[in-house]
């Protein structure tokens, strides 16, 4: 079985920059068969992580730049995930209300007629504990 190259500091730093921190595209890249072997690298050598942390975040800076521009146009599932999220501090807040008959409270009514007496006595034993 052929043994897999040794990796050096600079290529594994290198693989995550390319793949903006993605683990599982960098490990794949060096020859990994699996992310595993890079969280070693990233325990061993701090700066590795952090690198991994910033390119994340300029992932999600992408993203964001992107629904922003989605609601810019209207398209309106951005426009609505934007108002239930940021939009909440304005009253963009979707819930649910529940009432009962003309808004007022709702009714309950239990039928017991169905229960054994001995149902009923369990039934008051639990309601009494």
């Amino acid at each position: 079985m052929a043994r897999t190259p040794r990796k050096t500091k600079r290529a594994v730093k290198a693989s995550l920059t390319k793949n903006f921190g993605n683990m599982s595209a960098a490990a794949f890249d060096l020859g990994y068969t699996s992310r595993s072997a890079l969280y070693g690298w990233l325990e061993k050598y701090p700066d590795l992580a952090e690198l991994v942390a910033e390119q994340r975040e300029y992932i999600t800076d992408v993203a964001e730049e992107h629904h922003y521009k989605y609601v810019i146009d209207g398209n309106g599932k951005h426009v609505m995930f934007e108002l239930r999220t940021r939009g909440k501090k304005r009253g963009y807040v979707e819930r649910t209300e529940t009432t009962g008959e003309d808004g007022g409270a709702i009714q309950q009514s239990i039928d017991f007629s169905a229960l054994t007496d001995d149902d009923l006595r369990r039934l008051e034993q639990i309601l009494s504990s």
